[in-house]
């Protein structure tokens, strides 16, 4: 209905929109996507002013973000043009964003550019983060990676490596040993989510072999979060030998993250299993945490078991109590 009526008489609409925010839903503003973009397409600067001067411009920001995407995606550097005469204000944010998303999802050498005249402030920086995360489309387009970082400007490329290692999976995981090289490439605070993420991806291709990780990264905590993210994707494929390789690591903070990240695992199907490893951690905050988890799952099917398992746990009573007032915690309602 509102496509049709926009075409009969689009400023007749549009006027009522402005009129009456809210009274309709994202979905129905898509009526006026084709309308816009046929306005768009015969004059971006001269439509996009006279609704930003009328005050209507928020009514069509869903219909412009979607003729970005579709038929109006080549008139995203004059939108740009565009915008850097306007004052900023959250509909040509909005619209700013998107061009910035779109581009770097369909035209990615488009966006590179674009980054160079993004400001250095925090919104700028926000804007460089967004681009180097879309640049990847959520991942499906990992195999962009090598060609963006020779192309990236410098402000982009540690935003650009940082998303790519968030977006590591076991099905994007090419060749782990040049992920491993490509840690090198991460500042120094995001080096340890990153062995992370290669861990996690590389154990759920084949966690035999992802082990080896922790020999390829500094003992500590880079070494620790690995082996954790290991344990975690492992068990999720296979508890029984996901513990056995727990238990054959030698005591100490790799062995006790990596127990914990086992109960987190295992917890909801095996309570009594994640019971046992919590009490093997010898870090008592570890311990205390893991404790917490398998008690709780215990809880929903036995309350009286967990509170049993606290109540005689190597605990201390502050611990003890601590364990139990989660359990009497209600859960959040949904």
């Amino acid at each position: 209905m509102l496509s049709a009526a926009a075409e009969a008489d689009f400023d007749t609409t549009v006027d009522w929109l402005k009129a009456n925010p809210g009274r309709l839903g994202h979905e129905d503003l898509m009526g006026l996507v084709q309308p816009v973009t046929e306005r768009l397409n015969a004059d971006p600067a001269g439509f996009l002013s006279a609704h930003a001067a009328d005050g209507s411009l928020a009514t069509l920001v869903p219909a412009i973000d979607n003729a970005l995407l579709n038929g109006a995606a080549g008139l995203r550097p004059a939108i740009w043009e565009w915008l850097k005469t306007q004052p900023q204000n959250e509909s040509t944010q909005s619209i700013r964003d998107q061009v910035l998303s779109s581009a770097s999802y369909q035209e990615p050498n488009l966006a590179l550019e674009l980054v160079k005249e993004l400001p250095n402030t925090p919104e700028g920086d926000r804007e460089v983060t967004n681009v180097a995360e879309r640049l990847f489309n959520g991942g499906h387009m990992l195999n962009r990676f090598d060609s963006l970082l020779s192309q990236a400007p410098d402000r982009l490329r540690e935003p650009l490596v940082e998303a790519a290692f968030g977006f590591l999976r076991g099905d994007s995981l090419d060749d782990p040993q040049r992920w491993i090289n490509n840690l090198s490439l991460l500042p120094a605070n995001a080096r340890a989510k990153g062995t992370e993420s290669l861990a996690r991806a590389w154990a759920e291709q084949a966690p035999e072999d992802a082990n080896r990780l922790g020999g390829c990264t500094p003992a500590g905590r880079h070494s620790n979060s690995a082996l954790a993210a290991i344990a975690s994707a492992w068990a999720g494929k296979d508890a029984n030998n996901a513990a056995a390789w727990v238990a054959s690591l030698p005591a100490g903070p790799e062995r006790d993250r990596s127990a914990e990240s086992l109960v987190s695992a295992v917890a909801q199907r095996y309570p009594q299993e994640a019971w046992n490893w919590a009490l093997s951690i010898s870090d008592a905050v570890g311990r205390e945490r893991a404790a917490g988890e398998a008690a709780k799952m215990m809880a929903a099917r036995d309350p009286a078991t967990a509170r049993q398992w606290i109540q005689s746990g190597p605990f201390s009573d502050q611990t003890k109590a601590n364990l139990q007032a989660a359990l009497d915690k209600p859960a959040p309602a949904k």
